[in-house]
């Protein structure tokens, strides 16, 4: 795993455990840090190191478990002022510009200038046993469209993005007995498309 600053300079990159040459053994967890300079924030994981996937671009500190080989976590810091594109739930997707990012992310626009956001996961794939978890995008600036151009300010900003997060309820009745009945039936209130459940609803489960 290869952690370090990228050509701009502007701070330092640590990472937790420290290993002398580089590797480490499958299944432990490693935190990667960003410190900026004085005068300098932190800003994305460089996309060229391809590592979103594991954490989010401005994930700081960025914590996963090491399971896959050839990591390159590449801190980008800047002096300029630059907009973050935030996230309720870390490592989503979104292209801007073209470019696939997983939110948050940060961006240094020159002010004035144009950008088109894209949300990539407008909605996962329904829950199902297995996969008890759904998300739906909800949403974001300007009125929340999946799709929007939004024009960079002068100043640092933040353009939020909300999902919700679902869950999956499973109701099942027992197989029949050698009589053909299994004694009662279950019924679930509220009711739902896919037996999915938002986070913090309630719901009634009832068997008769």
């Amino acid at each position: 795993m290869q952690a370090t600053v990228g050509s701009g300079g502007g701070g330092t990159v640590s990472v937790s455990p420290a290993s002398p040459d580089g590797f480490y053994t499958q299944g432990t967890l490693v935190s990667i840090t960003a410190t900026p300079a004085a005068g300098f924030a932190f800003l994305r994981w460089d996309a060229a190191g391809s590592t979103s996937a594991l954490t989010a671009d401005r994930a700081n500190p960025a914590v996963f478990t090491v399971n896959t080989p050839n990591l390159p976590y590449i801190a980008d810091f800047t002096r300029a002022a630059f907009a973050t594109i935030s996230s309720n739930i870390p490592a989503l997707k979104a292209t801007v510009d073209g470019q696939l990012t997983y939110l948050p992310a940060g961006f240094a626009w020159a002010a004035g200038s144009t950008h088109t956001i894209k949300i990539q996961d407008a909605s996962s794939p329904r829950a199902q046993p297995g996969c008890p978890t759904a998300t739906c995008f909800r949403t974001g600036a300007n009125g929340g469209a999946t799709t929007q151009t939004i024009t960079a300010a002068a100043a640092s900003t933040t353009i939020g993005a909300t999902w919700k997060r679902q869950f999956l309820v499973s109701d099942a009745d027992p197989l029949p007995g050698l009589s053909g009945f299994n004694g009662g039936m279950i019924t679930m209130s509220p009711l739902s498309k896919w037996s999915i459940r938002r986070c913090g609803r309630l719901s009634n489960c009832t068997k008769s």
